[in-house]
């Protein structure tokens, strides 16, 4: 049975980019039954390539900036923090013991999990570059 969770993840999602050097687009995942993302075990969880630097990062840091509006925002700027605000609220009512991972350095994979109601991890991954 699909989990709810990850429908109301994809439709927050629909068209929001990640907005760093590169503009990425999010992408729903879950891990398997009995996994657990903690920083020694995410970079294996998500194939990214072995020794990558991983970094674990507060969810609201994650977010705090692309949730504010800043007064130079023009009125597309302000509709996209808006998507991101609505973005933290489904996050935040869909899942539990939130947590984000920077995986690697320069070309950064990011994965936002939190825990479903059914006791599995589910969340986002997306793509960052960070010169």
């Amino acid at each position: 049975m699909a989990n709810p969770a990850l429908n109301l993840l994809r439709k927050a999602t629909k068209g929001l980019l990640y907005m760093s050097e590169k503009d990425a687009p999010f992408k729903v995942i879950e891990l398997k039954e009995g996994e657990t993302p903690t920083a020694a075990n995410i970079v294996e969880m998500l194939h990214a390539p072995a020794g990558s630097p991983v970094e674990e990062v507060t969810f609201g840091k994650f977010f705090g900036e692309l949730t504010k509006v800043q007064k130079w925002h023009a009125e597309d700027d302000k509709a996209v923090v808006r998507r991101y605000q609505d973005l933290v609220g489904v996050l935040r009512e869909t899942l539990t013991n939130l947590k984000v991972f920077k995986i690697g350095a320069v070309r950064v994979k990011i994965a936002i999990l939190g825990k479903t109601s059914s006791g599995t991890w589910a969340g986002l991954e997306t793509d960052a570059l960070e010169t």
